[in-house]
């Protein structure tokens, strides 16, 4: 495989990896498309899930406090434990 260009520079560390071969070969698709190395491919990808991970994370927890502002909603309206006894009738 032709050298490509190197990632921007980045504080980093040095670690090795045993790497699935479907993710090398994505790996290597991104290399040759971007004209970077696999290594900067493979750490892109990373980055990319990361990103992806913690945006997950994210969109979790305020969709808890949605369902908390929802059951506080509904325990206003209709007394407390009202979702909980309308899940008890649905199963009844």
């Amino acid at each position: 495989m032709e050298r490509g260009r190197k990632a921007p520079e980045r504080t980093r560390c040095r670690i090795t990896l045993t790497v699935p071969h479907s993710l090398l070969n994505t790996a290597e698709r991104l290399a040759q498309e971007l004209g970077i190395t696999r290594n900067a491919a493979l750490v892109q990808l990373a980055e990319e899930g990361a990103a992806a991970h913690e945006r997950h994370t994210q969109i979790a927890a305020l969709a808890s406090e949605h369902v908390v502002t929802a059951v506080g909603i509904f325990d206003g309206m209709y007394g407390t434990g009202y979702l909980e006894r309308l899940r008890c009738d649905e199963q009844a």
